[in-house]
């Protein structure tokens, strides 16, 4: 029987216990924070335990409607719009030497429910601090979604006579002290809180810079440094590279004529990349905001080639390689330093031309041009190592082959079928929020087997049967550039 009732009494506890209500909850843009890393702060806390709706989702909601972002009555609309339970509303001011942090939490009609004040020595929180506010903000949230805070209606907690914590000023000077003894453990996350609107000449400050902010529209919310590393409207790159090429031939083994084919060295080259995401500059983190197109250009600078038989004369040679094609992005969670995915299309030309003038009278050289043409689907997977500023990205394409060039001519090797794949390993490093040093390693591989249809494949000895099956040709490519993002 003992055991019995302490069980009911468990039960009961259990059930009597305040459960941890769920809920839509929009963030909207946090005015004065030029890095938008307190913003980043409030959506990852929010989507931790409830429905999150980001700056991005209020503001094309907004815009679509007409409205601002500082009446409470067009809060009120776009929360309804979006089917939010709470809206936080957060600005950052400086005020006597220290940082202030102001959460307004505001009901689905848009009125304030309540008032979170965040005091710090800097812009920003290490984690620690990023921890308690989170935790004071998941009991604000639990207590408006479970309607502890629906009495209040439209009015700030400073309105509110049966505070505790105003009835007890003795647990104020408690407060503060604890409070005082973790901030000494990291000076960045030295922050003190109030849950009331304490200075009422502080609101007047931000409500009159909100209303600033409102009459130029929507430019506070488009601040640059807000965008993430990894969803940019834009990425231009250019910069130096080194390129090299092997061809080689398999042949029948006491073929003494046998195709030497070409062993390069690496060459100095340069590289201009460009993506482009039109609606990631409104909207980066929608569905829209992920579809962009994107090109390519590399080309080596001063390669020759010589022929074994006439070794003294430099023929010129191009080898360049073009890209151009559409992509798709895919970003996983809110969090800037979580995975994300592309996909995409492109065609293709790598090229690698000899200027034979030279040779005109003398003997031929014993190298096919090549003019590749392929169509490649390509997916890549960007990983962030710990920090959103420090990614490896990984890219695989396959290989459509269209046409091959002169190669696969009757007077050179002739018709083959032609497999072909390529990838990609790439360092991005952000020297700043928008500047990149862009380290990258290319592979590109093209098998050919012959079907002994051309004169170089079968008359190397004067015979008519095939003594050349097949060949291989690898390019390889490095390059250390800059790359600039929006």
């Amino acid at each position: 029987m003992r055991r019995l009732a302490s069980l009911v009494a468990f039960a009961t506890i259990l059930g009597t216990a305040p459960i941890a209500a769920a809920g839509v909850v929009v963030v909207m843009s946090v005015g004065g924070d030029d890095s938008g890393e307190l913003e980043r702060m409030l959506d990852d806390a929010v989507a931790d335990k409830h429905e999150l709706r980001n700056s991005e989702d209020f503001n094309r909601v907004a815009r679509k409607q007409g409205l601002g972002s500082s009446d409470p009555r067009d809060i009120g609309d776009v929360a309804r719009a979006l089917s939010a339970d709470v809206v936080i509303d957060a600005s950052l001011r400086r005020d006597d030497g220290e940082y202030v942090l102001r959460v307004k939490l505001r009901d689905r009609r848009g009125k304030v429910a309540k008032t979170m004040f965040v005091r710090m020595k800097a812009p920003r929180l290490g984690p620690a601090g990023k921890r308690e506010v989170a935790r004071e903000l998941h009991d604000a949230l639990d207590r408006m979604l479970r309607g502890g805070d629906d009495d209040r209606g439209d009015r700030d907690d400073r309105d509110d006579p049966d505070r505790s914590d105003r009835d007890d000023p003795d647990r104020d000077d408690r407060d503060d002290r604890d409070r005082d003894d973790r901030d000494r453990d990291d000076d960045d996350d030295r922050v003190s809180r109030r849950d009331d609107d304490d200075d009422p000449d502080l609101d007047d400050r931000d409500d009159r810079d909100r209303d600033d902010d409102d009459d130029r529209g929507f430019r506070r919310r488009r601040r640059p440094a807000e965008r993430e590393i990894r969803r940019p409207a834009i990425v231009f790159e250019a910069g130096a590279m080194a390129l090299n090429r092997t061809l080689s031939f398999s042949s029948q083994a006491d073929l003494t004529s046998a195709p030497k084919g070409y062993k390069g060295s690496f060459v100095p080259a340069g590289r201009i990349a460009v993506e482009l995401y039109p609606m990631a500059f409104g909207s980066p983190r929608s569905v829209a905001g992920g579809l962009g197109v994107y090109a390519v250009y590399e080309r080596a600078f001063l390669l020759t080639t010589r022929s074994d038989q006439t070794p003294d004369v430099k023929l010129g040679t191009e080898q360049s390689h073009l890209e151009v094609g559409a992509r798709f992005r895919y970003a996983f969670g809110n969090a800037p330093n979580l995975p994300s995915i592309t996909l995409g299309v492109g065609y293709n030309r790598r090229a690698f031309v000899v200027d034979r003038a030279a040779l005109a009278e003398r003997p031929p050289l014993d190298l096919p041009d090549v003019d590749y043409r392929t169509i490649e689907p390509g997916l890549a997977l960007r990983l962030p190592l710990g920090t959103d500023r420090l990614a490896f990205t990984v890219a695989g394409q396959g290989m459509l082959v269209q046409t091959t060039g002169p190669i696969q001519s009757v007077q050179e090797y002739g018709a083959a079928e032609v497999t072909g794949v390529a990838g990609s390993a790439i360092i991005d490093a952000a020297i700043t929020p928008r500047v990149l040093l862009r380290l990258r390693a290319d592979f590109t591989q093209y098998g050919f087997d012959f079907l002994g249809r051309g004169e170089m494949s079968n008359n190397r000895d004067n015979d008519p049967d095939q003594d050349v099956g097949g060949a291989l040709d690898r390019w390889l490519g490095a390059a250390a550039n800059l790359a600039v993002s929006y």
